[in-house]
């Protein structure tokens, strides 16, 4: 898929740990069809990606008022020659890279940045880079001009748009319409409470081959850490080529959270695990109990937290107090094979979660 699965080596010297390493390895195949992934935690999935996650679907929201669309024209707060640069307040607090903003500044270069920011930027580089703004959303960072730039607040669907309408291509006039939009993190939880980002892309032409084509990516504020999915006509590995109707969704990636409450039986009752691991056709996850318990469960889902395996089911009688395990195939509940990927699997006990752990599948 893509992925990288992150492992330990323990170096030991007469049974003494004398140096820890930790190397990653991609997961499964990586090709155009996997997610594009960045150390800090958010991915990239386009609507052309297949695999085990789901896939956004190009659904184009017109808010541009001369195409018949409810949404205001951008107010330019500063403007030279290059471009020009509006000051929006966010209707909602939106969360990117860890830090919290309730504004955003819209260049016409097909760029906006969280804050308050009015330098243009009409020569786009490549993510990261200490060129361009800080908190950078780029979804067609080039040299672009005589369009129309507007935003909406739809306010049932807790979605900020910002929509680049009819913009010119300076290297060969042709025309560029595409939009951002940012989900309230308020009504579309993540883990890790940094918010959705969804690129769609209505009619695009990457053609500016006198200046490094388009950048599209993410980028944090201290601009050494981002997603890349093309400069200079150079597509990350994971990405397609733009195209028309198709879009790009950056969340953050997410784990399965442990859920704690007063009553929860004490993590001491339960210690498992999973061998081998990674594994390639099977694994056995292992467990013990410390006392009878009623309502035990394991669970598996795969890497977008949906169901994949309902493992042990304990509902009826209780689970004998000892050292327990149990195989899992690889299989879903319909008994097909499961793709490679990162999986978890979590201890569900009287109807509180105790546990979760990570394990990789590798065909």
């Amino acid at each position: 898929t893509g992925d990288q699965a992150t492992f330990n080596l323990e170096i030991s010297n007469n049974g003494n740990v004398v140096q820890i390493l930790t190397f990653s390895i991609p997961i499964g195949i990586i090709d155009q069809d996997s997610p594009t992934f960045s150390d800090y935690g958010y991915i990239a999935i386009e609507s052309s990606d297949v695999g085990n996650f789901e896939a956004p679907v190009y659904d184009w929201i017109e808010i541009c008022p001369y195409s018949g669309g409810s949404g205001t024209m951008l107010d330019s707060d500063h403007g030279t020659s290059d471009g020009y640069v509006g000051i929006v307040d966010l209707p909602f607090m939106f969360q990117y890279y860890g830090k919290q903003h309730n504004q955003v500044s819209i260049c016409s270069n097909g760029y906006l940045s969280l804050g308050d920011g009015k330098q243009i930027f009409f020569r786009n580089r490549t993510i990261p880079s200490g060129v361009g703004p800080n908190s950078m959303i780029a979804p067609f960072w080039d040299f672009i001009k005589y369009g129309d730039l507007c935003h909406y607040y739809d306010e049932s669907e807790h979605l900020f748009i910002i929509e680049w309408d009819d913009f010119t291509n300076q290297y060969s006039y042709q025309e560029e319409t595409f939009q951002v939009i940012l989900y309230d993190p308020e009504f579309y939880q993540t883990q890790t409470g940094d918010g959705k980002i969804l690129f769609q892309y209505k009619e695009i032409n990457n053609v500016d081959a006198g200046e490094n084509y388009a950048t599209v990516g993410i980028e944090n504020e201290a601009q050494d850490e981002g997603i890349l999915m093309t400069y200079a006509n150079y597509y990350h590995e994971t990405a397609h080529t733009l195209q028309d109707h198709s879009a790009i969704l950056f969340v953050p990636l997410e784990e399965p959270e442990v859920g704690i409450d007063d009553n929860e039986i004490s993590n001491q009752d339960f210690l498992f695990g999973n061998y081998p691991n990674p594994f390639n056709s099977s694994t056995m996850v292992s467990f013990s109990c410390h006392r009878d318990i009623e309502n035990t469960e394991i669970i598996i889902y795969n890497i977008k937290g949906q169901k994949v395996k309902h493992l042990v089911s304990n509902s009826a009688n209780q689970l004998s107090a000892g050292q327990h395990s149990v195989i899992w195939d690889g299989r879903d509940e319909t008994g097909k094979q499961v793709n490679s990927g990162i999986y978890f699997y979590k201890l569900k006990s009287g109807g509180k979660f105790t546990s979760v752990k990570k394990m990789i599948l590798l065909r």
